[in-house]
């Protein structure tokens, strides 16, 4: 499953940042296994509008399975419905604990099919 967690700081120590669109990086996870992560700075956190569809917008482009944040605006759970990402939250707790929650199914992706 590719991945990719909402983090405040571009380090493994992080935690999930606690809004999507705000976060400072997108930290993209190839592969849970060998855990080949890089992190990607949000270039939209300070758009004066629509950070939370141009943040959605790029995450569908990346060809990610899933993401997880604290939280999401409903435009950004539309978007990435359409595309059908697996969407979690996980709010403000260490990136390593979200990424065992998801990996282990100890935390179930929203049902965003009903916005």
């Amino acid at each position: 499953m590719n991945l990719v967690v909402t983090v405040d700081s571009d380090n493994f120590e992080a935690k999930v940042s606690a809004s999507f669109e705000a976060c400072a990086f997108f930290m993209f996870i190839e592969d849970q296994n060998t855990k080949k992560i890089s992190f990607v700075e949000n270039i939209y956190k300070h758009s004066w509008s629509g950070a939370d569809i141009l943040c959605a917008q790029y995450i569908v482009t990346r060809g990610v399975n899933a993401v997880a944040s604290g939280s999401f605006s409903t435009n950004a759970l539309s978007i990435l419905r359409e595309a059908h990402i697996k969407v979690y939250r996980c709010p403000c707790i260490q990136i390593e604990t979200a990424i065992n929650s998801i990996a282990g199914h100890l935390v179930e992706p929203l049902d965003i099919g009903k916005i």
